[in-house]
């Protein structure tokens, strides 16, 4: 089963969960991301997770899990595009997300937006989906908000393995350019950390080996139980 390296605190309208059932060796971590803090934000990340909580996912068999969640994740794009169409002002119309799915060893991934991920396989990484480079010129249609459009949207999903000596990372892209250079397994924890203290932004850092997580995130991970189970 992989671990928690080390994982965000929910932040103003930028959320942060985290559920790890050691019995069906999965961990399910959802992280969103937003420019600003608006009411309306803290509402729609509420639906969204709680849209997510429904869909019982430990008890659903590997071979119809993809048909599941795309299916899920084209009608929650409708509900939160008819939520943005109701609202008034100049406000960025669709929300950054990354869902993280691991089974075992196994990782699926589904981004929109700003939110990215990749592998560190000792130095060298690999991206999961879209390239991070140039990232920050890509046109509203290229970065793909979710909710932000009026369609069933094609939802792909990434598939990787960790093996030893080996992170997962997901983050935003605003600290890819911190990220290019210099890092590796041994630095990446310590790298996020300090660019999270800076500036609070979602990110998860999964791996197979057993870290210490710190008392804050252990903290963290009984909250999100004890509100997974409500």
């Amino acid at each position: 089963m992989l671990r928690i390296h080390s994982i965000s605190e929910t932040s103003f309208s930028n959320l942060t969960f985290l559920l790890s059932d050691r019995k069906s060796k999965m961990n399910l971590i959802l992280l969103t991301f937003n420019y600003t803090d608006e009411p309306f934000l803290h509402e729609f990340n509420t639906h969204i997770l709680n849209s997510i909580k429904k869909l019982n996912l430990d008890n659903l068999e590997e071979s119809v899990l993809e048909k599941n969640l795309k299916e899920f994740f084209v009608a929650l794009n409708w509900q939160l595009f008819s939520k943005f169409c109701r609202l008034e002002g100049n406000y960025e119309k669709g929300i950054s997300l990354a869902f993280i799915l691991s089974i075992k060893h196994k990782i699926y991934v589904i981004e929109f937006g700003r939110m990215l991920s990749g592998v560190l396989r000792k130095n060298k990484f690999e991206y999961i989906g879209r390239s991070w480079e140039n990232f920050h010129i890509k046109t509203k249609q290229e970065l793909f908000l979710f909710g932000s459009r009026d369609e069933d949207i094609h939802v792909k999903i990434y598939q990787t393995e960790i093996d030893d000596d080996s992170l997962f990372i997901a983050i935003p892209s605003l600290v890819v350019e911190d990220m290019k250079s210099k890092i590796d397994v041994s630095n990446l924890r310590r790298k996020i950390r300090y660019l999270y203290r800076k500036q609070n932004f979602p990110y998860v850092i999964l791996s197979t080996k057993n870290f210490k997580i710190i008392p804050q995130e252990a903290a963290l991970k009984k909250a999100w139980r004890r509100f997974w189970k409500k």
